[in-house]
């Protein structure tokens, strides 16, 4: 009673056992709205034991099956004292899986991303042991994961694992359920994810022309690490003098925060001429060089 089967031509075996023996022209079995005799081909009765053959594609995944043996007499005529009765249910899928955190195909910037996979199976539930992830077709095992709930978790750190910008990262999970008999069910699921691509050092348009009119009016940077880690851009003119500091942060609004606008610290417009740049990215220079503004 209540087991899982994965079996697609499940059999049903009950024995009925009387000293006297048993009439098989009494026997009446029910199969959810199914009634069978011995008089049907699917079932039939020997060494005191009732077999039930279901004919091909009789069972259907997620099906609850109701079975009870409502009648039954010995040869004297003496009947069943009461119907027996029992349920199962058949599972014929595998546990279902989706790749939560990234979003399958999205473009991210953190190097330890941590990837989170959505696995569950509604009926014969997850056999644990069973689940495999591979990352860059490095394979770790159901005891090197983390789970909350019905998330697998992967945090690429507590491997020593740093995605490089650029990368394209193959995730895969393999996973089984676990029925009662037959199966397993078990399935693999695949995704990608994407690194943010590599940045050089460069600034343009240069010259640039920041009068207002939209035209080339801000000067971008980039650098080297950009979107993985945050920078200071320090302008200075050409007699040494800083004139302005940008602080930008990591992440995917870096390239809004390096720009420059041709003001100073205190915002005011600076006078055409030539400029030097300097980008520094934890305590070192990664880029220099010189700006053209002109107005």
């Amino acid at each position: 009673n209540n087991t899982i089967s994965a079996c697609v031509n499940q059999q049903i075996w009950l024995r009925i056992y009387d000293s006297d023996g048993i009439d098989t022209n009494t026997i009446v079995l029910v199969i959810n709205s199914d009634t069978f005799t011995c008089d049907s081909t699917e079932l039939s009765f020997k060494d005191d034991t009732l077999f039930f053959v279901p004919p091909p594609n009789y069972w259907f995944d997620g099906e609850t099956v109701y079975v009870s043996l409502i009648a039954a007499s010995d040869v004297f005529g003496n009947e069943l004292s009461a119907p027996l009765s029992w349920r199962f249910f058949m599972d014929f899928s595998p546990p279902v899986a989706a790749m939560t955190e990234p979003e399958e195909t999205s473009v991210v910037y953190d190097q330890a991303q941590t990837i989170k996979i959505y696995l569950f199976d509604s009926i014969s539930s997850v056999c644990h042991d069973s689940i495999k992830l591979y990352i860059e077709n490095i394979e770790y095992n159901a005891n090197q994961l983390s789970y909350q709930e019905n998330y697998v978790i992967f945090e690429p750190e507590d491997f020593g694992l740093i995605f490089m910008p650029g990368d394209t990262v193959d995730v895969r999970i393999y996973a089984c359920d676990s029925p009662d008999t037959c199966g397993p069910n078990c399935a693999e699921y695949g995704w990608q994810f994407y690194l943010a691509p590599p940045f050089n050092c460069a600034r343009m348009p240069n010259p640039f022309t920041p009068n207002m009119d939209l035209i080339n009016d801000y000067i971008q940077f980039t650098f080297p690490g950009m979107l993985f880690n945050s920078a200071d851009i320090y302008i200075f003119d050409l007699h040494g003098r800083l004139v302005k500091r940008i602080y930008v942060p990591n992440g995917p609004d870096a390239k809004e925060f390096a720009k420059w606008d041709g003001t100073d610290d205190g915002n005011h417009q600076l006078p055409e001429g030539l400029y030097i740049y300097i980008i520094e990215v934890k305590g070192e220079v990664v880029c220099t060089g010189t700006i053209t503004l002109a107005r």
